[in-house]
């Protein structure tokens, strides 16, 4: 006691918070197994996720605000933070996962169309007026980017037991497609009314029991976001970062326009194949998504990446674009640098990583060298 009071008080400080932060993180390590010990595998998980990978979340009872109640109901699933997180106080990064329950019925409200690809498939779009893009092309023509369709099934048809991820699914022309030619197909789309749609299709053509739909954007990194409409154009809905408290706000006021953004990464758990097709559509995050993605893509062969690339290419040099020049050519030399050619979808053309100012074009598809050529030359 004596030596104890002869050192110097900033010392004594010290020596206090490291034994109050020791017995912090032995409680914690403690609470941690007893919830393991504790958890019920007989009602987890929520959806089709493999046994052994369960230990990567931990179960919430469903219990959603009465805002994200309606058909396509949202089941909760909470993501384990890490030991450092449960001690630090405040907010961070979002750890929660929405993911829309497939066994409850759809909106009999919701108009679904058979498209005219072969084979067909219910699809369910958005009215022409909200979306003159995507949608109008469906109600009139019954398909949309049918050239990219004909190479997504070639490619399909070269890896049938692939699992289609599909990035920015909107109402889900590629995911159900995907479920309709076999495959098990991960959907991610930020906007509500595309997201239930999606799952009305999937429910219309019989494939609901092989569609994962995941509320949520896509980035780099998990952040709290707000979505920014295109009048008369939902397909072109992109999202902005926002503070947890600015999410807060809009929640209370408008919850269908907050959202939180997941990686490629994150989808590791919902993907039980070895191969996998891949589809990237949200609206300049594409650089985002692919280097958000690198262990995803380590794991799972993905002889195709379809991207979209005009709009990307268009922002790359705007200074608050999410995908900037630099981060762009990233991408571009990390796929490169791990066997990727790339390919003008229209015509099969090859690009060079080399020269990416040139590439003026709309939609493009990364093959890998060991894959087959969707185009012949």
């Amino acid at each position: 006691m004596p030596n104890w009071c002869r050192r110097p008080r900033i010392h004594r400080l010290l020596l206090i918070v490291l034994v109050v932060g020791t017995a912090l993180v032995f409680v914690s390590l403690l609470l941690a197994a007893v919830g393991e010990d504790n958890d019920d595998s007989d009602t987890w998980p929520p959806h089709h996720l493999p046994h052994h990978q369960h230990r990567h979340y931990s179960q919430h009872a469903p219990k959603m605000t009465q805002d994200l109640v309606g058909p396509g109901v949202v089941v909760s699933v909470v993501e384990e933070e890490s030991l450092l997180e449960r001690l630090l106080p405040g907010g961070g990064a979002p750890h929660t996962l929405l993911i829309l329950n497939m066994t409850h019925p759809p909106s009999p409200e919701l108009h679904c169309l058979n498209t005219r690809c072969d084979p067909e498939y219910p699809v369910c779009p958005h009215d022409a007026s909200n979306d003159r893009y995507i949608s109008q092309q469906l109600l009139r023509e019954g398909t949309w980017e049918p050239h990219i369709i004909t190479l997504f099934s070639a490619a399909l048809a070269y890896y049938p037991s692939s699992t289609v991820v599909d990035l920015g699914a909107h109402v889900g022309v590629y995911s159900l497609l995907g479920a309709r030619l076999g495959a098990w197909a991960v959907a991610v789309e930020p906007v509500w009314s595309s997201a239930v749609r999606l799952h009305a299709g999937a429910v219309a053509g019989g494939v609901a029991s092989k569609v994962t739909i995941l509320l949520h954007a896509v980035a780099d990194h998990r952040f709290h976001a707000k979505l920014h409409y295109r009048e008369g154009n939902l397909g072109g809905t992109s999202v902005v970062k926002a503070t947890p408290r600015e999410a807060e706000i809009i929640r209370k006021s408008r919850p269908h326009d907050q959202v939180t953004t997941i990686t490629l990464d994150h989808l590791k758990s919902f993907v039980n194949t070895s191969h996998v097709l891949l589809k990237i559509d949200v609206e300049g995050w594409e650089c985002g998504a692919v280097l958000g993605g690198k262990i995803f893509l380590m794991e799972h062969f993905t002889p195709y990446i379809f991207m979209e690339w005009s709009v990307v290419a268009n922002n790359r040099h705007k200074y608050h674009a999410p995908c900037r020049a630099s981060a762009l050519q990233q991408m571009v030399n990390w796929l490169a640098s791990h066997g990727y050619h790339v390919h003008i979808s229209k015509s099969g053309a090859p690009l060079n990583p080399a020269k990416l100012d040139t590439w003026r074009v709309g939609d493009i598809y990364w093959r890998h060298h060991s894959a087959p050529r969707l185009h012949q030359w």
